[in-house]
């Protein structure tokens, strides 16, 4: 029966029948996919491109076999040539992050975690749409062999990259001084850039952006497990200034100096998330305040309220009413270790890029 499908169709029948991939379900989805794959050469061919979609790669050893395979076998090449759209890597060495981002040309999806690699190394990935950095180390080259070097040649080229995620990420250039930010977002690098988020704490790459085509933005702060301190960062506030288009953002609001901070943005936001640890007390300044960039707030979304707070709530949910707007409660701690699960939430919610 299922030989006589298309192969298209056995894809999709595929995709649904498997677990979804996740580095917990890779020895699942192997096991069940190959049971089917000797019923026919077609069906093998279905598979074959369901396998090689989505590839997690979690030790180095992985990351050899695939590239020897890749090399080896022309089915292999073919398929991580062509069906290959998501890359899932972690713990893996920068090096061969690159060897595989080149024998896998077709992503758009690329999740990179606890790596330290060369920032030049992300423009393999021309076509990704989506990129996810988690506890990365980028190292931006200042140095050139030659007697001219042009400044631009350093930068990644991401020109369909329409979503970015990043989670304490560190920018360092040849000697481990701080790179700005700007350097890696900006028109040049990233011109299609839709969705910000970003994460970060003191001692991070210092959060500055030149995306005035954002329409997503979000910001979240943390305080290192080991410092001995309690400080956050505070908002890019200068970045603020030129965000035209920007119409939902999700913030922590955790210093006094946050709201003067978000005054700085002129677009009229269409949704606002916010986090913070007094979460009630909040929303109740924010709206207080009432800065231009809420004006013309739709919806608000926050986080779930224990009962000695839910009298404050009260009020936030009079408030919004008299003003036409939708409150959504939502649980934040659902997932306390799973930064990305939260905006993808959230950007899939807002209909982001």
């Amino acid at each position: 029966m299922l030989d006589r499908l298309p192969e298209d169709v056995l894809v999709r029948i595929f995709s649904y029948a498997v677990p979804p991939a996740s580095p917990d379900a890779i020895s699942h989805r192997y096991r069940r996919l190959r049971s089917l794959a000797f019923i026919s050469r077609t069906v093998a061919r279905a598979v074959g491109r369901v396998l090689y979609e989505t590839v997690d790669i979690n030790d180095e050893i992985s990351a050899v076999h695939l590239c020897i395979q890749a090399s080896n076998s022309k089915v292999a090449r073919f398929l991580a040539f062509h069906s290959t759209t998501t890359l899932r890597v972690d713990e893996i060495r920068g090096d061969y992050v690159e060897q595989l981002l080149k024998r896998l040309p077709a992503l758009t999806e690329l999740d990179i975690r606890s790596s330290s690699l060369n920032v030049l190394t992300l423009s393999l990935t021309v076509g990704v749409r989506a990129l996810y950095l988690e506890s990365v180390t980028l190292k931006f080259l200042t140095k050139c062999g030659a007697r001219t070097c042009c400044r631009l040649a350093s930068l990644p080229h991401l020109p369909h990259l329409a979503r970015l995620v990043l989670n304490d990420v560190v920018l360092f250039d040849d000697e481990r001084k701080p790179v700005p930010m700007t350097k890696l977002i900006n028109p040049s690098s990233m011109p299609r850039l839709r969705t910000l988020a970003v994460t970060w704490a003191e001692g991070d790459a210092e959060v500055s952006f030149v995306a005035p085509q954002l329409t997503h933005l979000w910001l979240s702060r943390f305080i290192l497990s080991d410092s001995r301190t309690s400080i956050h960062p505070s908002l890019p506030a200068e970045s603020f200034d030129n965000l035209p288009n920007l119409q939902h953002f999700a913030v922590d609001l955790l210093l006094r100096d946050d709201l003067a901070d978000i005054a700085h943005l002129s677009a009229a936001l269409r949704s606002v998330r916010l986090d913070g640890k007094n979460v009630a007390e909040v929303e109740r300044f924010l709206l207080s305040a009432n800065p231009p960039c809420i004006r013309q707030l739709a919806l608000l979304v926050v986080d779930k309220v224990k009962e000695r707070d839910q009298r404050w709530r009260e009020r936030t949910i009079s408030e919004c009413q008299n003003r036409g707007v939708v409150l959504e409660e939502d649980d934040f701690k659902a997932h306390p270790d799973q930064h990305h699960a939260d905006v993808r939430w959230w950007a899939q919610y807002t209909q982001a890029a």
